[in-house]
């Protein structure tokens, strides 16, 4: 899989990267493993929150669990297994329950990009943006369709982007 198609999620102060999925369907998916490596806690921790979000209707199992077949090697042999992958939606709620330093720097994290958010309007993520020439002309088309209702003129300036069909991400 090439390294374009994964996102990194979480970054701690030191820069480590603390989870990189595979962008699917405009979420990621993680096994109980993954997240309970992200958030430094036991197999069984995780699966005890999830059982926990499901029955207190946080969330929807059928919205937030797909089923991935994975080849592991047993010896010799290569199994085939059905495992469950939780969707972000899921990974976030076990974040904010478990008690665990990792799960601590992770709400930081969290609630400082939505406190970011909330005080600018919007938030970018800039590696996708250097990435993606699909993400710059989303950002594109956002611009403008402020600009077609009349409320370009409540920015501080002008943006203007110059889209060519030659764009080469990251140069």
């Amino acid at each position: 899989m090439k390294d374009n198609n994964k996102i990194v999620i979480y970054q701690n102060e030191k820069g480590n990267i603390e989870l990189r999925a595979d962008i699917e369907k405009d979420t990621i998916w993680a096994t109980q493993a993954q997240i309970s490596q992200l958030f430094e806690t036991s197999i069984p921790n995780v699966n005890i929150h999830l059982g926990k979000i499901y029955e207190e209707g946080e969330l929807q199992r059928n919205r937030t669990i797909k089923e991935s077949l994975i080849v592991r090697k047993e010896g010799s042999r290569a199994i085939k297994r059905q495992i469950e992958c939780y969707n972000l939606d899921a990974i976030i709620a076990v974040g904010y329950r478990i008690n665990s330093n990792k799960a601590t720097q992770f709400r930081i994290w969290a609630t400082s990009v939505l406190r970011e958010h909330l005080k600018r309007g919007y938030s970018l993520n800039q590696y996708k943006l250097e990435k993606s020439p699909e993400a710059l002309l989303d950002l594109y088309a956002t611009m403008s369709s402020i600009e077609s209702k009349g409320l370009g003129g409540k920015l501080r300036g002008r943006v203007t982007f110059k889209m060519t069909q030659d764009f080469e991400p990251g140069k």
